[in-house]
């Protein structure tokens, strides 16, 4: 009797919303950049790819695992790679899109 094989795919993990992300559409954007940029203040930025700060952040704003990630995910699409380039390029460019920045 020949037997059949049955494969289950491992599941997959829950996504984020689009109202979930932190990103500069979400209506805490302006209150994730002001902690980021006081906790910058306080600890020096690790570099590389590290968001340990903009993680810890967006976890004490009540974001679960899936929107934190999704959210990183964001900030490197506009050249968030660590803490502080999230605070500066993702800022900057938030303002550039939005229409936001000043002109000098």
């Amino acid at each position: 009797m020949p037997t059949t094989s049955t494969t289950t795919s491992p599941p997959t993990a829950p996504t984020a919303t689009s109202s979930q992300i932190i990103n500069a559409d979400h209506p805490r954007w302006n209150e994730f950049l002001d902690a980021l940029g006081a906790a910058l203040d306080r600890t020096k930025c690790k570099g590389g790819m590290s968001k340990v700060l903009s993680r810890r952040i967006m976890r004490d704003m009540g974001l679960d695992r899936a929107a934190i990630a999704e959210s990183c995910r964001w900030f490197e699409t506009w050249g968030g790679y660590c803490d502080c380039e999230v605070l500066s390029n993702v800022s900057w460019w938030a303002e550039v899109v939005s229409g936001e920045e000043e002109e000098e």
